[in-house]
């Protein structure tokens, strides 16, 4: 594929992503100056400067003769996602937390490998990705049989968006958010409020749902059965839970999403059965992922900061490969409400 004209630092900085994203591998080699002068369009003495820049950062290895090919010097870090709710690279929530991740594991001396290994039945697999690592980050209902093994061969191990006895972990604060979405609900007028998305089977959703139930209660919402509509993720889910939501509890005039995907399922549910967003019922995300570049997508939402997250995440395993033994932590990211238009005062 032909790449716009850049200079060297450009071109080193995108090769140096793909190593340590994993796509360009440990041993590989790169294509010639004149194949890769020739994709990017440039002077081949640009790309031997930017080689010559992958060289000094000991991310690459150049001999006389012979072709260029990615170090094999550099300790591993697996980043592995153990759901069934995508790959790394295909995510909501995963895939920009991973690709600030891998950037900070680069700066640190570490090539980050993204690797999705979902289910028990792939402990082979899971021991085998152990095996090349120097740490590993393990995100989405992680198996128990998967935890076992990562203490019994003692390999520093983060979890991502989830708790477990004896691992340090980073999570986004639920409690924080969900208290953020219902109390702007409750400030413009709204009492009958829904949750909607995420599945029972997964503990980051149930926390997520949880956080509703606490806002409800914190903020003085008398409800002894809160409604909360498991639907699943997807912008579909969100649209076939929203229809059934509302056809089994009409009085409710604002909605609490998973994430922004089932947010913006719902509002087009809504539109669907006649009813206007915001003006017939309010709808708030969670996530602040959806391209905000046309009206349907403006969604009220809670951002969740991505780039601190990825920080935190790092941090802790890097304490962790330093002081082992240290008690384990949880740190929980702090999000903030954003306000667009899916969202108004109860007519």
């Amino acid at each position: 594929m032909t790449q716009n004209k850049q200079g060297y630092k450009e071109i080193a900085a995108e090769i140096k992503r793909q190593i340590l994203d994993g796509s360009l591998a440990a041993g590989s080699r790169l294509d010639s100056e004149r194949r890769l002068a020739e994709l990017w369009q440039v002077e081949r003495t640009t790309i031997r400067r930017a080689l010559d820049l992958l060289c000094s950062e000991r991310l690459i290895v150049k001999r006389s003769g012979c072709p260029t090919i990615v170090a094999e010097s550099m300790p591993q870090i697996s980043f592995i996602n153990t759901s069934q709710s995508g790959n790394v690279m295909n995510h909501h929530f995963i895939t920009p937390v991973y690709r600030r991740f891998a950037e900070l594991c680069g700066h640190g001396g570490y090539r980050s490998i993204a690797m999705s290994i979902a289910g028990a039945g792939q402990l082979d697999s899971f021991e085998a990705a152990l095996a090349q690592s120097r740490g590993i980050v393990l995100c989405d209902n992680v198996p128990v049989d998967f935890l076992k093994t990562v203490k019994n061969k003692k390999l520093p191990c983060v979890l991502m968006s989830e708790r477990a006895y004896g691992f340090r972990s980073v999570l986004i604060d639920n409690d924080s958010g969900l208290s953020q979405a219902v109390g702007h609900l409750v400030s413009l007028g709204h009492r009958k409020i829904a949750y909607l998305g995420g599945d029972r089977i997964f503990l980051n959703s149930l926390a997520r749902a949880d956080g509703f139930r606490h806002a409800l209660y914190s903020l003085g919402i008398e409800e002894s059965r809160p409604v909360i509509q498991f639907c699943g993720w997807t912008v579909e889910q969100g649209w076939e839970g929203m229809k059934q939501l509302l056809s089994e509890h009409p009085e409710i005039t604002a909605v609490c999403c998973v994430n922004d995907d089932v947010a913006l399922g719902a509002c087009r549910a809504a539109s669907e059965l006649r009813m206007r967003v915001p003006d017939d019922i309010s709808v708030v995300g969670f996530g602040n992922t959806i391209d905000q570049g046309s009206a349907e997508t403006m969604l009220t939402t809670i951002r969740v900061p991505y780039d601190r997250f990825a920080r935190e995440l790092y941090r802790a395993l890097v304490q962790e490969i330093a002081h082992p033994y240290e008690d384990p932590a949880a740190v929980l990211v702090e999000t903030e409400l954003v306000v667009r238009n899916t969202t108004t005062k109860l007519q």
